[in-house]
């Protein structure tokens, strides 16, 4: 939701200047996607990009203002609301996301602290959870950014499996690809 305000001033001509400015009251979150991915798991990987759009199209429903940042061949942030880039075009860029079997972590990791200190909540998207990745959801806590993890497991995996299950970390979400409809749905 955007709202004018009015700045009034007096230049050396004694007159009153009124310049109005847009402001945006909406909530900035960012959708933080880990591209790394063996070929092994391009389907698992295909789930997670669906799983973006979803996030996306849900956070433009409840008028936020979105971040999304990824590292492919270079670092990527792609805003929304304000101004600035649509959710079409959003999902122009998801679709056009490519998996990468190089781990670029360092480089996620840096543009994400980059664009931080916008973010009023972060979801974090990605196919492991390594002391790496549970470094990004550490990260944001110290910064008192709200946020949650997705991790979608490997489709031909047992989703009871204690090794799923992070007591460290309770706002991180282990997805089986076959049931992540009735498992998003039952969080």
């Amino acid at each position: 939701m955007l709202s004018n305000k009015s700045i009034g001033s007096v230049q050396q001509s004694q007159k009153l200047i009124v310049r109005e400015y847009q402001t945006s009251s909406r909530s900035r979150c960012g959708i933080i996607l880990d591209v790394q991915c063996p070929v092994a798991r391009a389907f698992d990987f295909e789930v997670l990009v669906s799983l973006a759009a979803s996030i996306a199209s849900a956070g433009e429903s409840a008028q936020l203002d979105l971040d999304f940042l990824f590292v492919g061949d270079q670092a990527y942030c792609f805003s929304t609301g304000s101004g600035q880039g649509e959710i079409d075009q959003l999902m122009q860029v998801l679709a056009s996301v490519k998996y990468s079997q190089q781990d670029n972590w360092p480089a996620l990791r840096r543009v994400v602290e980059e664009n931080a200190d916008h973010l009023q909540g972060a979801t974090f998207l990605t196919l492991h959870w390594n002391p790496d990745r549970k470094s990004m959801a550490q990260f944001l806590d110290k910064l008192s950014i709200p946020n949650q993890s997705f991790v979608v497991i490997p489709g031909d995996s047992d989703p009871e499996n204690a090794s799923y299950h992070d007591p460290d970390f309770p706002n991180t979400h282990f997805l089986h690809p076959d049931r992540i409809q009735l498992q998003l749905a039952n969080l």
